[in-house]
């Protein structure tokens, strides 16, 4: 299962080139001087379930160290932040390569660099860095940990299941403190599923008590219909699962229930690709295998022709799991992140993450936003008591843990989706005959605790660790100085109304198996695939990734509030036991639903047809007046000497545009041998195109001059020519001096310095001549063929779209990185 090596996203352009940042390492790396690092040890290592410390032996397959910006970066990552969703701003929507982040918010290459040593020095292996240099992943033994960072492995059992995790803080040489945030992977506690399956047969769905939702019927509720009809289908966005289980046991039949879930909606063919983590073990984890069957089907049901990416870290061979793959997505070890949006449905109450986890995460997240990656998670499943789903083998019927709420919904840099249920009453909203969808169905707040049994509703409350974003404002948002969860809701009952899936060969007559049984879910972790697919229309619509959209609902909200339906009725209010944390009388605890923004619904659920038109008219992407935009996908090409690649051109007309856009491209100077080509090369109003980057046979191939008049010649044909003009003119100078005597003749001194001139400069310019047939004039690395290879060229190709004439003509610009070996 190889990792998807091409992923669609919008062409970015690049902001200004900032100086390279400073080293911070100053002090020899040594390690009998160390520094406590706090904040890393897991909550959920509890004494009662310790069994002892693991052998020596004890492999931790991949654990990371996170690093820290300086005070002064983060202010500017800050800044930087906002500015990227201020319409004002000449960084507006101006997102960031991982390099780029890496050159303004990382380390040093220098201080990577001491670091991977250092770690490489006390017998680790080092696995990875990441190209945006935040981060180093390697592994190791149980006693090297105890060790380098002073801190021993043991082992727990948790309701039948075994962990291992480090019972102390580790501890780092002082001269690394100040870059060091904190670790991964010294346990291997996962994040949980947020959703509820069940099986139910046929006929019960045909009844008042529910039906079963399928992505026509979602379409139909939400007002996703009309969006079809205007050409809007998710085309060239790119959304990123985060799963932690293979799909299948085999790679030939890996995404099998997903195509059979496509086919039983009626949706077009499209294949998803899979990007594996560098830590993935293979294997199928029963207990995940739902989670991803759901995430993977509904986040292409909305977006039908969106590319969905499934990045996977394994069926638990990695400890990290699901946390992984959202670090892989952000900030792979080299190459562009996966996915425009990422959707993420796992999650874990705010009090059973170690304090550098929760920190080091939302790093990643606003390096996701700086980006232009959007991230959509669940608000979680029990109300507004989230630390009470404690998993396996049965959930609480009653709170015990108080208010809490799920992360990584509550982080300012990501949207968190709650939960309502739909509540038909005597309304006609389901067709008899055909069992559809008829229109929009009134919701009130997902709470299904009573009838369930077990604390089953919407998560939704106050955060204890992160305070009030700036665009976190509007009516009924509370005035209390922290991040206010969820930011939206959608349907996610699993008892009235849950959502069809396929999974582990389920759907073999249609969405049913051959006794008619059908898979349904509910849960909040529906929500956040769903929205990802109803986002991807908003991407495809103004053309444009669009970072943290939080910025963009909460003012949307107020001037456009026919975007959503005000959920005002019901509440994630639930049970608690007499005593415990926030319930000292007993009762329920939770929130209500009201007019404009709650703690039970957020905004409430949308109706996307009016929040594409709202999103359109509100966003300044769109501009004010007739524009154009440029997109190319992919927005990177691997081009091999004697072949070519493509990539295809987008012009997306904005604003009623309707004129002609004259295409041309050009070559970044150091790709040598390499020529671009675009047919065709007009396109009125919205169109495309297709770029043909091609590089000749002798591109980039290896011992190939890459300078002056010589460049793509090969390098030893240019060094034998070299040498030969050498010798000709030497042997010429002789022969004329010896023939005319008196015409080539100078005072002796002068004539014992110009022969040995040319004698010494024959012998250097031969050398230089035998070094360029060997190695090609460039950076290079013994390699097979019958001598020298050299690096592969990387630079970049600009299309540039132009329309009109004279001084009312204007042009917009868009960049392939573009790799020749």
């Amino acid at each position: 299962m190889a990792a998807a090596g091409l992923v669609f996203a919008l062409a970015r352009r690049p902001l200004a080139q900032t100086p390279a940042v400073s080293s911070r390492i100053t002090q020899a790396v040594d390690s009998n001087s160390v520094t406590l690092m706090r904040g890393n040890v897991s909550p959920r290592a509890r004494a009662q379930y310790d069994q002892g410390e693991v052998e020596a032996s004890f492999k931790l397959p991949y654990i990371t160290m996170y690093f820290k910006p300086t005070a002064a970066q983060q202010a500017s990552l800050n800044q930087l932040l906002e500015q990227q969703q201020d319409r004002s701003s000449p960084n507006f929507h101006k997102w960031l390569k991982p390099a780029q982040f890496a050159d303004q918010f990382g380390l040093s290459p220098g201080d990577l660099k001491k670091v991977a040593n250092w770690l490489q020095g006390q017998g680790f292996t080092v696995l990875n860095t990441a190209e945006s240099r935040n981060w180093v992943a390697f592994s190791g033994t149980a006693g090297q940990v105890q060790a380098t960072f002073h801190t021993s492995i043991h082992r727990f059992v948790m309701k039948g299941e075994t962990h291992f995790a480090n019972v102390g803080d580790p501890s780092v040489p002082s001269a690394l403190a100040s870059v060091v945030l904190g670790f991964r992977g010294l346990n291997d506690f996962r994040l949980r599923p947020r959703s509820i399956f069940k099986r139910v047969v046929r006929p019960q769905l045909a009844t008042t008590s529910g039906h079963a939702i399928q992505p026509s019927d979602l379409a139909t509720i939400y007002d996703v219909s009309s969006l079809y009809s205007a050409g809007l289908n998710g085309t060239g966005v790119t959304i990123a699962v985060m799963g932690q289980t293979d799909l299948n046991s085999t790679a030939a039949a890996e995404f099998g229930d997903v195509n059979a879930f496509r086919t039983a909606a009626g949706l077009p063919t499209n294949t998803p690709m899979e990007a594996d983590t560098p830590d993935y073990s293979p294997g199928v984890s029963t207990s995940d295998l739902p989670e991803a069957d759901l995430d993977v089907e509904w986040a292409g049901a909305v977006a039908p022709d969106a590319a969905i990416v499934y990045v996977n870290s394994g069926g638990g061979g990695s400890s990290g799991g699901v946390f992984d793959s959202l670090q892989y997505a952000i900030s792979p070890p080299l190459g562009s992140p996966f996915g425009d949006i990422l959707s993420i449905s796992y999650g874990a109450c705010e009090p059973d993450w170690q304090p550098s986890e929760l920190t080091a995460l939302e790093s990643l997240a606003q390096q996701a936003n700086a980006q232009g990656q959007t991230i959509i998670g669940p608000a979680g499943d029990d109300g507004a008591t989230d630390c009470d789903n404690n998993g396996p083998p049965e959930p609480p019927d009653i709170a015990t843990q108080g208010l809490q709420v799920d992360v990584p919904a509550s982080l300012p840099e990501v949207t968190g989706v709650g939960g309502t249920q739909f509540n038909e009453g005597s309304g006609n909203y389901w067709d008899s005959s055909t069992g559809n969808a008829l229109s929009y169905i009134p919701e009130v707040v997902w709470n299904t605790t009573a009838a369930d049994g077990e604390l089953s509703a919407g998560g939704g409350g106050k955060s204890t660790v992160f305070g009030k974003p700036s665009w976190q404002t509007g009516s009924g948002v509370p005035n209390d100085n922290a991040r206010d969860v969820p930011d939206i809701a959608l349907n996610a009952s699993p008892d009235n109304d849950a959502y069809l899936i396929c999974s582990a060969g389920s759907c073999t007559n249609g969405f049913a198996d051959n006794s008619g049984t059908l898979y349904v879910v509910g849960g909040t972790s529906a929500g956040a695939p769903i929205f990802a697919s109803i986002l991807a229309l908003m991407d495809q619509e103004t053309n444009s990734d669009q970072g943290n959209i939080n910025y963009i609902l909460y003012p949307l909200a107020a001037a456009y509030p026919s975007s959503f339906h005000d959920i005002t009725s019901g509440n994630n209010e639930e049970p608690c036991q007499k005593g415990t944390l926030d319930c000292p009388n007993g009762g329920q605890i939770g929130y209500s639903a009201g007019p404009g923004y709650d703690l039970a619904s957020g905004w409430g659920s949308v109706d996307v047809a009016n929040l594409a038109a709202a999103w359109l008219t509100f966003s300044a992407t769109s501009g004010t007046s007739a524009d154009f935009q440029l997109a190319l996908s992919p927005d990177s090409l691997t081009v091999s000497a004697g072949s070519s690649g493509t990539a295809n051109i987008k012009v997306a007309a904005l604003n009623g545009f309707t004129g002609s856009v004259a295409l041309t491209c050009s070559v970044g100077s150091t790709l040598t041998g390499t020529t671009c080509s675009i047919s065709p090369t007009s396109v009125t109003n919205s169109g495309s195109a297709t770029l043909t980057v091609s590089a000749s046979s002798s591109a980039n191939a290896p011992g190939s001059f890459r300078f002056g008049p010589f460049a793509g010649w090969p390098g030893r044909e240019v060094g034998l020519l070299l040498s030969l003009v050498i010798v000709l003119c030497w042997l010429s100078w002789l022969a004329l001096s010896k023939l005319s005597p008196g015409r080539f003749r100078f005072a002796p001194e002068i004539t014992r310095w110009t022969r040995w001139s040319l004698v010494f400069g024959s012998l250097l310019l031969g050398l230089i001549a035998f070094s360029v047939s060997c190695g090609g004039g460039g950076s290079s690395s013994s390699g097979g063929g019958g001598g020298m290879t050299v690096s592969p060229l990387t630079s970049t190709v600009t299309v540039t779209g132009t329309t009109g004439s004279g001084t009312s003509a204007f042009s917009h610009t868009a960049e392939i990185t573009v790799t020749v070996n």
